[in-house]
């Protein structure tokens, strides 16, 4: 998956996501060819994607949704998170062991919103149930780290695909 130039590169990036690619390459004793060359092909191969991080406090987000994904035997995982990578609104992906195989983050405008991302994740026909968590977002302490227990969770929604064949 990643070698151990891949794994530099990319923490170095997640660090600083604006560093230029000679200060990158001079910090990892790295050729700035090389350093391009790398980033390049982890783009172009999909194993990473340049994100903007949304600060909620000046867009008045209201909502983050974590959606807990199974999928249905046979699955390819690896084509349905290129699918769900492509929702607006998603802001992180994550495989899972356990009950579920897939944790979608969300960051949403409004309830609304998130019901249609729901919508179009139990749309995929590769998906067998979603378990919907809902959480308030306090606009006053934003930006917010989604991947935060300590937010207000208020809401949790099962839903089940009803039309199996």
């Amino acid at each position: 998956m990643f070698d151990e130039t891949d794994i530099r590169i990319i923490r170095k990036m997640q660090a600083n996501s604006r560093i230029s690619f000679k200060k990158l390459a001079t910090e990892l004793d790295l050729s700035v060819d090389t350093v391009i060359r790398r980033y390049r092909k982890l783009k172009e191969s999909g194993k990473i994607k340049a994100a903007i991080t949304i600060n909620a406090a000046k867009t008045l987000n209201t909502e983050a949704d974590w959606f807990f994904i199974s999928l249905k035997p046979g699955s390819n995982m690896e084509e349905t998170i290129v699918k769900l990578s492509k929702i607006s609104g998603v802001t992180s992906i994550h495989s899972a062991i356990g009950n579920y195989d897939i944790l979608v983050e969300t960051i949403n405008p409004s309830f609304a919103r998130g019901r249609e991302i729901e919508k179009t994740i139990l749309d995929m026909p590769e998906v067998y149930r979603v378990i919907t968590r809902i959480y308030h977002i306090p606009v006053a302490e934003a930006p917010i780290p989604l991947s935060r227990p300590w937010l207000e969770s208020w809401l949790m929604v099962s839903t089940l695909k009803l039309n199996e064949t």
